[in-house]
């Protein structure tokens, strides 16, 4: 099971940052930031595993391709901006990881509106009924 390499690099990591902060700070950012990528790489290969999963529930149960991938765009950017600031967070940039944080939910409005558009459509037909 992939969790236990997650956890095993994680502690390790995480203890190799702890032991060097002090000293090396630098060196101590540098480690964390390795486990996050190795930690992450390993992630996106479960992710696709799962993103087959969803989508073929998606569509035995009717939902529109189009409204899959505005779905799969939205959960992206949710992972991305979360990385993104907890990385910031990290590095101490707790203004920036705000930033990133509001740009990330901004994207998602974006992206979402023609899900938004489609709902609206559905309830004036349904109320015009």
């Amino acid at each position: 099971m992939e969790i236990y390499k997650i956890i095993g690099i994680a502690v390790i990591g995480a203890a190799a940052a702890v032991v060097l902060r002090p000293t090396r700070p630098e060196m101590g950012m540098m480690v964390s930031l390795a486990c996050g990528i190795i930690i992450l790489s390993i992630s996106f290969q479960m992710i696709g595993q799962a993103t087959e999963s969803i989508e073929q529930i998606f569509l035995r149960g009717g939902t529109e391709q189009e409204h899959i991938q505005i779905l799969f765009k939205c959960l992206g950017v949710c992972i991305l901006s979360q990385i993104g600031s907890d990385t910031c967070r990290d590095c101490g940039e707790n203004a920036i990881a705000s930033k990133v944080e509001l740009a990330g939910k901004l994207t998602i409005l974006i992206i979402g509106l023609p899900l938004f558009s489609d709902l609206l459509s559905i309830a004036v037909e349904l109320l015009n009924a």
